[in-house]
């Protein structure tokens, strides 16, 4: 039914409304657990990414 899943952005899987634990604010995209959530940023290399300054605690350029 319409409006009451969205699509994991790493698998495409349905991932139902009340379900759903794991969200980029960033990129706006769902995603169905962690590991999904943790890959996606992983490949886009940006601040969420766990290998990031961000994950590490350092400021950029610092």
């Amino acid at each position: 039914m319409p409006g009451t899943y969205v699509r994991c952005a790493v698998t495409g899987e349905r991932i139902p409304l009340e379900d759903l634990r794991y969200w980029s604010f960033e990129r706006q995209e769902a995603y169905l657990n962690a590991r999904a959530a943790t890959r996606r940023a992983a490949e886009a290399g940006g601040p969420e990414s766990p290998t990031g300054d961000a994950a590490s605690g350092r400021e950029a350029g610092s």
